[in-house]
Order: structure tokens, then sequence, then C-alpha cells
């Protein structure tokens, strides 16, 4: 066989990996190509960015697919990579890749007819039909098909939008340094990602959740009316004073545990306040010191206000969301890390906005 298919991006990854190749091309737009490329702006763009380096998951698959199918590779290998956008009447001519290695072509999405087809190169080198061999593949969403970087190969003009991922292999004794700076798959990795638990109310039992929230949302305005609001975190609006444990009542301390219990093996509530932020009212910055994890408990429907601040936000490019705002009904839970920076926006509404916070400790048995 001249060329090898694989099935290699599920369903989901191809609409992720639609969605990057639109990206890029508004990020490349009007750096456009030759001829040659019918002005696709990621294909002529090829040398100025790396599909698989932005990849570093697919990065691993590819290689761990390579390896076990004992590609004809000399280890280790360079990737050059990138994705190619063709629209009505677009497509590419006979052409082959640079090398002596292997290149590859991985269909996305769009028009499944014309498919690639591929030529054996004549013994001159070139497009010499009396000595090819011609092989004709069906576009299938998600299938790589691998051939030798010297075969020659096109795409007909297509006749809705077309994407694909292309790359070529190439092996490091055969790469110049000048080179190096855009063949290498640069990875990048979230080693230490931010947990966020989104607990829905009618998950764990509505009838259950409903009563408990219902005593809570009580237990707030009696709290409100027999003890002097504190001032710690709140704009406005009370905040009760914080208690222990212990004084919370026995069916919202069990329906906590099980909560808490599904994400942590060993943990201590150390205490809870209400608060009550009516039209107006909101809460500044603030973390949970000296806790581990905060807990929001929304007793009321109003709660798309908290807003959770990204501690890696000068890291990240203006193009990332750097705070997030949780949408939450009646009866959700929030448990993120307490020294997240967080805040509350005024409400806009009639209606009191009320939740049960809570710090919580966690004995990790690896400290």
């Amino acid at each position: 066989m001249l060329v090898n298919e694989f099935a290699f991006f599920n369903s989901a990854e191809c609409v992720e990996i639609k969605q990057y190749a639109y990206k890029k091309e508004k990020e490349l737009e009007g750096r456009k190509g030759g001829e040659k490329y019918n002005n696709s702006t990621t294909t002529s763009n090829y040398m100025k960015y790396n599909f698989f380096g932005d990849h570093p998951i697919y990065a691993e698959r590819l290689v761990d697919l390579l390896k076990k199918t004992n590609a004809p590779l000399e280890w280790p290998i360079m990737v050059q990579s990138w994705v190619n956008i063709y629209r009505e009447g677009d497509g590419i001519g006979w052409h082959k890749h640079k090398g002596d290695s292997l290149s590859l072509n991985i269909f996305i999405d769009g028009d499944t007819t014309p498919g690639p087809v591929y030529f054996l190169a004549g013994k001159d080198g070139g497009l010499n039909e009396y000595h090819c061999k011609e092989e004709n593949y069906m576009n299938k969403k998600g299938y790589m098909q691998i051939f030798p970087s010297s075969t020659y190969h096109k795409v007909d003009p297509v006749s809705s939008e077309r994407i694909s991922v292309g790359a070529t292999l190439h092996n490091y004794k055969d790469i110049s340094a000048s080179a190096l700076s855009y063949l290498s798959l640069t990875y990048k990795y979230e080693i230490f990602p931010t947990p966020l638990w989104h607990i829905d109310g009618e998950s764990q039992g509505i009838v259950t959740c409903n009563k408990i929230v219902d005593d809570l949302y009580q237990g707030a305005y009696a709290c409100r009316d027999n003890i002097e609001s504190g001032s710690l975190s709140n704009l406005g609006g009370y905040q009760s004073p914080a208690f222990q444990w212990k004084d919370f009542f026995p069916q919202g301390r069990e329906y906590v545990h099980k909560v808490l219990g599904d994400i942590f093996e060993d943990f201590r509530v150390q205490s809870w306040w209400y608060n009550i932020n009516s039209k107006g009212d909101s809460n500044k910055p603030h973390i949970h010191s000296a806790s581990d994890y905060a807990l929001v408990w929304y007793l009321t429907d109003n709660g798309e206000k908290l807003v959770l601040m990204n501690p890696n936000k000068r890291l990240l490019s203006q193009q990332h969301q750097h705070n997030v705002t949780p949408p939450c009904i009646k009866g959700d839970i929030l448990i993120f890390p307490a020294d997240i920076i967080h805040y509350v926006l005024p409400n806009d509404k009639e209606d009191d906005r009320i939740c049960v916070s809570m710090n919580i400790s966690i004995r990790d048995k690896y400290f």
C-alpha cells in the first residue's frame, strides 16, 4: 500500500479542531499565500505555527501511533503541522513535501468528495504517469492517511468547505538549525488546574434539598432579625457572624457531609455564616484565609453574581477569559479553593440574594 489509513480523531475532537482552524485563520488574516495554495491562509502560513505543538495530547497520540505501527522513522523526529481550509472552488494541485520521511493528512470536516489523490513518483522523481500508481481516498472524518513525503498528492476543487490537518515528519538529523524554531513541538501542559465543583441541588434529591434550603432561608432572616451584621467582605447587605459547625441543624449537616464526602476523603467544616444581599448590595474581592476550600450554598435563584478571579491571569493573553461567573440556582453548591480571590456583583433584582458560606479544611494523607 502506498498510503496507510488510521482512525485518529473522534467526532468531538474534530469539532474542537474545526474551531481551532477558524481561530488560526483569523489570527493569520491578511497573510495570503501563493496561487498553489488557493489563498488558504492557514496553508500558506504553515511555517508560522504548529498544530501538534498547540495540541500536546494529540502529539503524544501521534507518537504512540507511529511507534506502535513501526513507522520507518529515525528517532527523534520533528513535526511540521498545519490546518487546511478550502472553500468552494479551492483545492491544491500536485505537490510533494520536502524530506525523505513521512507526511500525513487528516480529514476534519466538510466536503467529503473529492478526497485526496496520491501518486507514486516515476523513476525520474516527477509526475511520469507511465511509471506511476494512483490511489484515490474518500474523506472520512477523523481518519489519518500516512504516506512517504516523496509521494505526489492533490485535492481537486471542492464544492463546499473542507478542513483538514496536514503534517510532515522530519528526521531530526536532517533538519537545519534555522528550521528548528518552527518545526519543534512546543508542548504546553496545564500542570496545576484549579478545581471548581458545582453540585446540582436537584441531582442530590430535590425533595430533601428543597426542604433543607427552605429551612436555611427562614434561618437567614431569623438570624438577621436577632443578630447584628458583621462587616467583612459585604458592601451593604447582611453578613452574620461565623458559627461553629455543631450549630448547623442536623439535616443540613448530613446533607453537606454527603456532598463533601463524595469529593474529599478527610475534611472538616471550620465555620459557616449567612449572606443576604438586597438590591444594590455586593461583596468586595476577598479570600477565605486559613482554609483550604470555600463552599457557597445558594438559597435563592439569583445566584449568578459570584465572580471567581483567575489566579493565573497575569500569565494569560487577552484572548483568554480571566474570570468565571458560574450560573447557579436555588439549591446549588459551589466549592472552590479558598485562596481564589472572589467577589459578588451588586444585586440588581428586587428579591434578596441569600446564601450560606462555609470554610472547609482537608487533611491530606500525603502531608
